[in-house]
Parts: C-alpha cells; structure tokens; sequence
C-alpha cells in the first residue's frame, strides 16, 4: 500500500501529500455555479458579500472592460467573463483574510487564474486614481 493510500484510509494529509493527491487525480472539491448563486442575491446579500451596490459593481465592470488592464483573452482553464473576474476581485477585498485557494474554491477556479488576472492589478490602480 503507497503513502497516499494509507494517508486516505487514515484521514491523514500533509501539504506535500495535498500537491500528489491533485497530480495523481483526485479532483480538488470546489463551489460549483456560484455565480448563478450571486444572481439571485437580492440587494442587501449581495452588499455583505462584495461591500458595493450592483450599479457600482457595474461601473467598475465598464472601468475595468475599457482599461489596458483588460485583454479579454482566455486562459489554459477557460475564459472569466470581465463581470467574473470583477466579482472575484469584489468578493477578495469585502473579506478579511481570505487566501487564493479560498476564492479559487469558491469560484470554481484554478488559484493560479487568479495570479494571472490583471483585475487585481486595474482595482489598485483605481485605488490610486480615486485617492489623488
């Protein structure tokens, strides 16, 4: 019997153990269609969990579309929409101490989509525009 299996007979893991389980093939467990979830958020659940109204969500969203930031391309993984990617961010900042595996679960993508999206890069910019 290898490590791993005797690691998922005992419950045991370590992070090195976490990186071989997703080479060997154990799919990570993720949120799935989260987005559709947010959808029907009404106007104060919406709020708690990205801290802006839906109008500012979508004035950030044309900001974020009419930016050199934007490329509109797609990934290894797929392509995130420009309102996707804005509401990742969104929901990353209205958080205290979330990591990228936290989001990325959460949305259903790959953390390393997160290190490659430029939104992070356009919503500190816009930080830095708006506080001149």
């Amino acid at each position: 019997m290898s490590d791993l299996e005797s690691d998922l007979e005992s419950g045991t893991s370590s992070s090195s153990d976490d990186e071989e389980f997703l080479i060997v093939g154990y799919p990570r467990t993720k949120n799935t269609n989260y987005f559709e979830t947010i959808d029907r958020y009404d106007e104060l659940q919406f709020h708690e969990h990205f801290r802006v109204n839906r109008d500012a969500m979508a004035n950030i969203i044309e900001l974020y579309e009419n930016s050199n930031f934007y490329n509109g391309t797609s990934g290894q993984y797929g392509y995130l929409s420009p309102k996707e990617q804005v509401l990742i961010t969104l929901w990353y900042l209205a958080h205290e101490a979330p990591g990228f595996r936290d989001v990325a679960d959460r949305f259903d993508i790959t953390t390393s989509s997160l290190h490659r999206k430029d939104i992070i890069r356009f919503k500190c910019r816009l930080c830095a525009t708006t506080s001149e």
